[in-house]
């Protein structure tokens, strides 16, 4: 059921459409944000408009972004390479239910629809799609601000290639039209990103205050895409960049969306070990076990069990992903330990924490009743949209400014109000590893 109201929540985030009562019940809302008339900002370099609809609302927010919506994409696609059978059901009740086609491969593909829209003639991926600011705790419905199509990047043009390319893998029997489309999309991609005159780093204009999700370091980008590339191309061109752009084999903790994209790589190539040069894999597959058995270590020396021993924004992806990175331990070497330890982080999301709170809304003894969520925030319900992850406790606080914390301990560091965009906001993102979790623990526990 957790798992199901995880997936669910993207379908309360689509943009562009009305949720109605059939599929959200309470939660039902008008359609926002149609972006189909969407000006180009100047850093873009282009003039015109881009009809850019669909796709999911990134968190709290009402933005779109590449970068974020590839690793959430991909993420979820994870699960299906490890099981294919995982989610191959019409259980979810959304628009697309009854189709033959697994729901989470419906709800993945509104995403993906909209992803393609952002890819420029030239290859390049623009980088976001949001208004220059963020807005007020409104409905969708009920918003007027202009939306612009932001920037250009190498971040969202390598991101998209590697989740284009994963997911002409995935898609590849149920749509074959769109998984050889998906392909062709992720190489021109890539080819764009590689030119050297297109190697840029995303910064905000200085007109533009919506989330950055800036990044320096390119160099888990390249690898990244060249790992899905490879495994989906067989081209000896990814794998020469592999061989010759080693990644180190770690986790980093803070800012887990981007020090986490050089695992995303690491994981395609360990979930198709057969289709990977055999040294490459054997090597991938031993560092693996390697920081898995760093990560169960660490465990045995922290409260409450986990495996994080300090506490950022976003500190329940952390959680999350590093569960993730034992599941895919379990995977490879069937040793019950691993799955142990990821059962250990998930208890930790569902309340076994110093807060006592599951940040899972919607579920658990003791609930989260106020996200940082415009929908919820706004919808007069009392109870919040379901199925979301809360980024928890956050010894940073950057919103101490709005927002009273009760402890000063940076495991307590969370605080169940609307303002504590720190905190207690939601993410796509974040989602994303509970639905892997969640679902790898169902497959291999029934």
């Amino acid at each position: 059921e957790a798992l199901n109201a995880s997936i669910k929540s993207f379908y309360y985030q689509r943009a562009s459409m009305a949720i109605e009562e059939s599929y959200g019940g309470i939660y039902k809302r008008g359609s926002g944000h149609p972006d189909d008339n969407c000006a180009y900002h100047p850093s873009t370099g282009k003039k015109g408009f881009l009809s850019s609809p669909g796709g999911w609302y990134d968190a709290g927010d009402y933005g779109k972004y590449i970068v974020n919506a590839s690793i959430t994409v991909s993420q979820m696609l994870n699960l299906l390479e490890l099981h294919p059978d995982a989610m191959a059901h019409d259980k979810l009740n959304i628009p697309e239910s009854g189709n033959g086609i697994s729901d989470l491969l419906d709800e993945i593909r509104y995403e993906l629809d909209w992803m393609m829209t952002m890819q420029d003639e030239d290859g390049g991926v623009y980088f976001k799609l949001t208004a220059e600011k963020f807005g007020g705790f409104i409905m969708p419905e009920e918003y007027d601000l202009d939306r612009l199509i932001i920037g250009k990047a190498t971040a969202s043009s390598l991101d998209y290639a590697a989740t284009m390319a994963q997911v002409s893998r995935v898609y590849a029997e149920v749509d074959p039209a769109f998984s050889a489309a998906a392909l062709v999309t992720a190489e021109s991609a890539w080819a764009w990103a590689w030119a050297a005159v297109n190697q840029v780093v995303y910064r905000n204009p200085e007109d533009v205050s919506t989330g950055e999700y800036g990044d320096d370091q390119l160099s888990d980008e390249y690898y990244w895409a060249a790992a899905e590339l490879y495994v989906s191309t067989g081209k000896k061109i990814y794998l020469n960049y592999l061989l010759e752009n080693e990644e180190p084999y770690k986790h980093q903790i803070t800012n887990s969306w981007k020090f986490f994209i050089r695992n995303m790589g690491f994981h395609t190539l360990l979930a198709n070990r057969e289709k990977i040069d055999p040294a490459l894999a054997e090597s991938l597959t031993k560092k693996h076990l390697s920081l898995s058995d760093e990560i169960l270590q660490k465990m045995e020396s922290i409260p409450y069990g986990i495996s994080i021993d300090h506490f950022e924004w976003g500190s329940n992806s952390d959680v999350l992903n590093q569960a993730m990175i034992l599941c895919f331990a379990h995977h490879l070497s069937g040793e019950q330990k691993y799955l142990d330890g990821a059962i250990r982080n998930t208890d930790y999301i569902f309340g076994k924490n110093a807060t006592g709170y599951s940040f899972l809304t919607g579920y658990g003894s003791k609930q989260v009743m106020s996200p940082h969520h415009r929908p919820s925030g706004a919808d007069e319900i009392i109870e919040p949209v379901p199925g979301f992850i809360l980024g928890g406790p956050n010894d940073h606080r950057q919103d101490r400014q709005q927002t009273k914390y009760d402890s000063e301990f940076a495991a307590k560091a969370f605080a169940d109000v609307e303002a504590s965009f720190a905190s207690n906001e939601v993410c796509l993102n974040w989602n994303a590893p509970a639905v892997f979790v969640l679902g790898y623990l169902e497959q291999v526990m029934k």
